[in-house]
């Protein structure tokens, strides 16, 4: 482990508490932490503020449009998603700046949490992000879809629809298979910053046992 890091832990342990300093701890861990931070405020700004805009859309549909039942469903589901995508990403946010002042060890395991949520949100995307929007679009596409497979005067469907309808079908699963390889690949790249907190965790550890 970084000598700086043993260093600035025995400062603590003698003091009891120590007023957490950026300049001394500027080893490996630090810099990573600080770019992973601006990553997931930039994230966070870039999906509340999009949330935010489909939001203000999708009720003004609802206040002013005369729209269809699914349609309005779908909606409905929209702003529900939109509530829970503002609220996960909240929930996952970066700790407040006051962990500044808190002793090294215990700023370290403050990050270590707030770095397994953000891998976590990565690994269920799907769940609470993709999810919900992709079901409020199949939903409002319902209608558009039953027209296609309606018969004509002469009685036959076009083969239109069903070519359609496979298309988007096929679209949803690619949607669902390349945020996931994708928010899997970028929740790895958050593992070797979490090992590496660990290691520093448990060699701080084993010195306050001395």
């Amino acid at each position: 482990m970084k000598e700086q890091l043993k260093t600035v832990y025995e400062s603590v342990t003698f003091k009891d508490w120590v007023r957490f300093d950026a300049n001394r701890f500027s080893g490996n861990i630090e810099k990573k932490l600080s770019s992973f931070n601006r990553d997931i405020i930039l994230r966070d700004f870039r999906e509340a503020a999009a949330a935010v805009v489909l939001f203000v859309i999708y009720c003004y549909q609802l206040i002013f449009s005369d729209l269809s039942t699914s349609k309005t469903i779908a909606n409905w589901v929209m702003l529900a998603a939109c509530v829970l995508i503002v609220a996960v990403l909240y929930w996952g946010k970066r700790p407040g700046k006051n962990i500044y002042t808190l002793p090294t060890i215990e700023f370290l395991r403050i990050q270590r949490n707030y770095l397994v949520r953000q891998r976590n949100l990565l690994r269920n995307v799907l769940f609470w992000y993709i999810g919900p929007i992709l079901l409020s679009f199949l939903i409002g596409f319902w209608d558009r879809a039953a027209s296609m497979f309606s018969p004509d005067k002469s009685g036959i469907v076009k083969a239109a629809g069903p070519l359609v309808l496979v298309f988007v079908v096929i679209f949803v699963a690619g949607v669902f298979v390349v945020v996931t390889i994708l928010n899997r690949k970028a929740a790895k790249k958050i593992q070797p910053i979490i090992d590496e907190v660990d290691d520093a965790l448990m060699e701080m550890e084993d010195t306050s046992r001395f």
